[in-house]
């Protein structure tokens, strides 16, 4: 205590004593003040930052409701499309339709289709694929021509091998094997 006694009995002292216990005072409202404010402001903080995160997730879900929207979209015009094409089961399944549809191409393209093997269909969750092994003569641009009016018939067509002899003569002997798409609404 002596201690405090000479503190207080200093000239110094005596001099800034109200700049002293001012600090002091400071000092203990300061604590007080933090002591009670800190809890509040980190509550406000979690709020703040609970209420960013959840208008991320909802904009999130609106951005996610748009492009579902734009697929639906999409895949309802793809449908109207496939509907307009002669790949669709109910009005080009025969092969009555397809056989002309080879007999207007071979036509076209001055080629001649020696033989027609139909092979077994494939069934896919929606479509058929119906195969075809062609014998084709002609020339080489026929080969060429014959393809593309088939291509061009309005069915889905894939050339799945194409083979020509290899000879010196104007007219050329080759084997296709092609396949036709058919749209399966199911």
């Amino acid at each position: 205590m002596k201690f405090l006694e000479d503190i207080q009995q200093s000239d110094t002292y005596r001099k800034y004593r109200f700049e002293i216990l001012s600090a002091g005072v400071f000092s203990i409202i300061l604590a007080v003040v933090l002591y009670v404010l800190l809890p509040l402001a980190g509550s406000d903080i979690e709020t703040f930052s609970g209420l960013l995160d959840r208008k991320q997730s909802v904009s999130e879900a609106q951005d996610f409701e748009k492009n579902l929207k734009k697929m639906i979209q999409q895949n309802n015009t793809l449908r109207e499309k496939a509907a307009t094409l002669k790949m669709n089961i109910s009005n080009a399944n025969s092969l009555s339709n397809i056989y002309a549809m080879m007999n207007k191409a071979s036509g076209e393209s001055g080629i001649t289709v020696t033989v027609i093997n139909t092979m077994p269909e494939e069934k896919g969750k929606n479509y058929i694929r119906l195969r075809f092994n062609l014998e084709l003569k002609g020339p080489y641009n026929a080969f060429g021509g014959f393809l593309e009016n088939i291509e061009d018939s309005g069915y889905i067509v894939s050339v799945d091998e194409l083979f020509v002899e290899n000879s010196y003569t104007s007219n050329l002997t080759g084997k296709a094997d092609v396949s036709l798409y058919l749209y399966s609404q199911q």
